[in-house]
């Protein structure tokens, strides 16, 4: 017996290097050359630096990262750091073959099953860029391997030690991305269904509890990394304090992307719930769905005890962490925030297709038996094979959502940002997009790095100001900057302002709160503070904004006839902004007619932009093309009646243009309800 399991074993692993040399392979072709968005910077940098990137931490993936993009003898070091995740992503697919195949010896059913959530499109779009979400997915694939290899596989490859292993590498998976700790419940159910918890095995409890916390010892890098003192260093974790704060995500909250989200009503929750269970749909289509739905029915009747394991995974995984974990679907970004995190959901909604495939197959066999068909070993071999159609078509439909070969606009728009700012200027950021592709641009290809970058939602970290205080010496900080804890935020930012303001121009890209003798305009992707005695003429402002705008890379052809992701979309999204603030800028300083250019560029970009439609609704009221104008504020009025400013606009026209004194009368009050009705607005109905 054990000389046949050490075959199963050899043959396995050979099965997983093939089917994920095959699959890394095909994911080789469509990996992102540039930064892409959202946390993927920070994590490049964090291996570009072998630094601490945002809690918690995450040393492991810094250390192999560090590792592995050293390794790699081609490309940017963007697509270096990209290509690292398709090295986990399909490493992860050959795992999954491998633990598919130890559960009911069908290497066929087990190929199809690994190669579906291969080409679902969520899992492949991650395996084109960095981020953690791709390792945590490896160690809870090995960790699940040992775990039914020691309860509920009779050819145990390593009898009682994968039962350790299990519980090794689950803790290396909880403190690596805390959103491993979602399976604790199932695990749980297995170890209480196992009878591990007796008082009698107290000291093997103790030795599990042991090798779990062993999990922790990658943190101990984070030492090493914060000694090193590199620009991506969060926290500081070089004493015990910044250490807590780091791996406890005190930033942010455990399973929140930000406590700002947290607190939303049942009815907003159960829209999430909703949500998940659409891209469910979208991304497994119908029939996948309906291969989940047979897997759940055939281990109720078949395998209890692992219908209960899988049904408390993909439920605390999915629908249960969307709930609690508060991402309203609103905006791409926060949609492009939240998908990342079903990746661990999406691994055991593969597994179900893998035994609604199984049971599909009984059901025909039994069949074959009843009727007497002959030479049944071949039917069940041709039948098994017919499920291949299945990933295949998920391969040709998926790939052009998932291919970021031709990917660019992640570091244009990094590269826009630093131009548009006169070196050397202190550069105020804000958002993960904005921050971390900017702060790619700038360490690693140098792009007007001569200019202090500022994060300003870390000026309050007392570690955040030491690090500024550190890396630039020749920026002035006020008195107490580095008072001990937190600071007040606007308190803050503006002192620093104040302070350079004389040495420096100063940017950013969201207008920070400042007094009413500053001003901040609108400068291509920045805007500029200026003191409004400093403040230059309109044909000066003008020409700096017209100039600033020329500096620009983006083009819509970047944008345009591809498939765009979330958090691509969220870039598009944020070029249609900057060009509608860059029109508006014109449209004050007297540049009427160049504004008009910009709004229609901007509506290029995103036609649904309302702010660009009512800027170019402005522009023809400017010119007393009043039906134009009208027509505008009636289109958004029609797709958002709570757009109070377009009520507003509608009251203008009739009054200027039109010399209707009712109708101006009628859409000034309706603009006075829409105003309080928004203000009133609880923030779930938004």
């Amino acid at each position: 017996m054990r000389k046949s399991v050490y075959s199963v074993e050899k043959y396995g692993l050979f099965a997983i290097v093939l089917i994920s040399f095959i699959v890394f392979i095909l994911y080789f072709r469509g990996v992102a050359s540039d930064v892409y968005g959202g946390d993927s910077g920070d994590i490049i940098l964090s291996y570009f630096f072998a630094g601490v990137p945002h809690p918690p931490g995450y040393p492991l993936n810094t250390l192999l990262g560090a590792i592995l993009t050293r390794l790699i003898p081609i490309g940017p070091f963007a697509f270096k750091a990209n290509l690292v995740s398709a090295v986990y992503m399909a490493f992860g697919v050959g795992l999954l073959g491998f633990f598919l195949f130890r559960l009911l010896k069908n290497f066929i059913l087990s190929v199809v099953g690994s190669l579906v959530l291969a080409f679902v499109p969520l899992y492949w779009f991650y395996a084109h860029v960095a981020e953690v979400f791709q390792l945590m997915i490896i160690l809870l694939l090995i960790s699940l391997f040992f775990l039914f290899d020691y309860f509920w596989i009779s050819t145990s490859f390593y009898r009682k030690k994968s039962l350790y292993l299990c519980v090794f590498f689950f803790g290396l998976a909880v403190f690596h991305h805390h959103t491993s700790l979602l399976l604790v419940p199932a695990y749980l159910y297995a170890f209480i269904r196992l009878k591990i918890f007796r008082l009698e095995k107290l000291k093997n409890l103790l030795k599990l509890f042991g090798l779990f916390l062993l999990g922790i010892v990658p943190y101990l890098y984070v030492f090493i990394a914060a000694s090193r003192k590199t620009p991506i260093n969060w926290d500081d974790p070089s004493n015990f304090s910044g250490f807590w704060q780091l791996i406890t995500r005190a930033d942010y909250g455990v399973f929140t992307a930000s406590s700002d989200l947290v607190g939303f009503s049942a009815p907003a929750r159960l829209v999430q719930v909703l949500w998940y269970f659409k891209v469910v749909l979208f991304d497994f289509t119908v029939f996948g769905v309906i291969l989940i739905m047979l897997g759940i029915f055939w281990l109720f009747l078949k395998k209890r005890e692992w219908f209960w394991f899988f049904l408390l995974s993909a439920f605390f995984s999915g629908p249960f962490f969307l709930a609690y974990a508060s991402f309203p679907p609103l905006t791409s970004l926060l949609l492009g925030i939240s998908e990342r995190f079903l990746l661990i959901n999406y691994l055991f909604l593969a597994i179900f297709v893998f035994f609604g495939m199984a049971g599909i197959r009984d059901f025909i066999f039994n069949l074959m038996k009843k009727l007497h068909l002959g030479n049944i070993s071949f039917l069940k071999l041709l039948f098994s094979s017919v499920f291949l159609i299945f990933p295949f078509f998920l391969f040709i439909t998926n790939w052009p959502k998932t291919d970021l070969s031709d990917y660019k606009v992640g570091g244009i728009l990094g590269k826009d940002i630093l131009t548009a700012a006169d070196p050397p200027g202190i550069i105020f950021l804000q958002g993960d997009t904005i921050t971390f592709n900017t702060q790619y641009v700038y360490y690693i290809d140098g792009i007007n790095n001569k200019s202090p970058i500022i994060l300003t939602g870390r000026l309050k970290h007392e570690s955040y100001r030491k690090q500024l205080e550190r890396f630039y010496s020749e920026i002035f900080f006020p008195e107490n900057f580095l008072t001990k804890g937190r600071t007040e935020y606007v308190d803050t930012v503006f002192k620093l302002i104040d302070i350079n303001y004389d040495r420096f121009p100063i940017y950013s890209y969201s207008a920070i709160s400042v007094p009413a003798d500053y001003v901040w305009i609108q400068q291509g992707m920045l805007k500029r503070l200026y003191r409004r005695d400093d403040l230059p003429g309109d044909s000066e402002t003008s020409r700096r904004v017209l100039q600033s705008l020329d500096k620009l890379n983006f083009r819509l052809d970047v944008v345009k006839n591809r498939y765009l992701n979330f958090f691509e979309d969220d870039i598009k999204a944020t070029y249609s902004g900057v060009f509608a603030d860059n029109a508006f800028a014109l449209l004050k300083h007297g540049n009427v007619d160049k504004s008009k250019e910009y709004f229609e560029n901007s509506l290029e970009i995103l036609p649904e932009n309302r702010v660009s439609m009512f800027g170019l609704a402005i522009y023809y009221l400017e010119k007393k093309d009043c039906e134009k104008s009208r027509d505008l504020f009636l289109a958004i009025v029609k797709a958002d009646e709570s757009y109070w400013q377009a009520w507003e606009g509608l009251g203008q026209v009739y009054s200027v243009c039109f010399d209707d004194s009712d109708k101006a009368k009628e859409y000034f009050e309706r603009s006075q309800m829409s105003r309080k009705k928004g203000i009133d607005k609880p923030v779930e109905e938004l």
